[in-house]
């Protein structure tokens, strides 16, 4: 096989395991390797605990990357601050940049969140706001209570991290930001979405695209 010549790193969406991503490998120019984060709590480690730090989280991506070929960093929604926050911690170590920050259904990390906390209510009320939220959860999983009770841990555990954390002003990125929204996600204004131009000193993108919070799945090949 071929050397790479970029690296495609998949960051997934609060709950999310490297799935998600599975099928853009089919979509991918040649010489793309897609490299998809599979942290604590979901799927292949499912009988690991969820983080409940994301400084430590973004550590422990740090830490397992292969800088061998450049990289491109994607995430969407939860994971673009995931993205975000690890590439702050190469700056701080004084590691090699991305290539590219490229984020999607997430408003800038120095936007906060207008609506209230939902990670500490019960099970069916948290449930409830997620689904009414995001409208990420079929139907046919929520009505799997044994499957809930699987995936309810880490989905519960990274809305945490998302609704606790504290923007710290660190100073602008040296790395290219784009950034993509859904023209219907009711979660990320097109305002919100335009500030992440402040977080780079380089050149920054905004497309928007047809669907709601999760179009990035909905329009893939795109």
């Amino acid at each position: 096989m071929d050397r790479p010549h970029r690296r495609l790193c998949c960051f997934p969406h609060a709950g999310a395991g490297a799935s998600v991503f599975a099928r853009w490998v089919e979509d991918l120019a040649p010489g793309v390797e897609l490299c998809i984060l599979q942290l604590p709590g979901r799927e292949t480690r499912l009988r690991e605990a969820p983080w409940t730090d994301l400084h430590r989280m973004a550590e422990g991506v740090v830490d397992h990357l292969e800088f061998d070929v450049p990289l491109v960093f994607y995430g969407h929604s939860f994971g673009a601050l995931v993205a975000f926050e690890a590439i702050h911690i190469m700056r701080a170590r004084g590691m090699g940049m991305p290539v590219a920050l490229t984020v999607s259904g997430r408003r800038a990390p120095q936007c906060s969140d207008p609506e209230s906390p939902i990670c500490g209510l019960s099970e069916e009320d948290f449930l409830e706001q997620v689904g009414f939220r995001y409208g990420g959860i079929p139907a046919a999983v929520r009505q799997d209570r044994e499957l809930m009770s699987l995936l309810l841990p880490a989905l519960r555990a990274d809305m945490g991290l998302t609704e606790g954390y504290e923007y710290i002003p660190r100073g602008p990125l040296d790395v290219p930001i784009l950034a993509f929204g859904g023209q219907d996600d009711a979660r990320v204004t097109e305002e919100e979405l335009t500030a992440w131009g402040l977080e780079t000193t380089r050149c920054f993108e905004k497309e928007i695209f047809p669907g709601g919070h999760f179009f990035h799945l909905e329009q893939r090949r795109r």
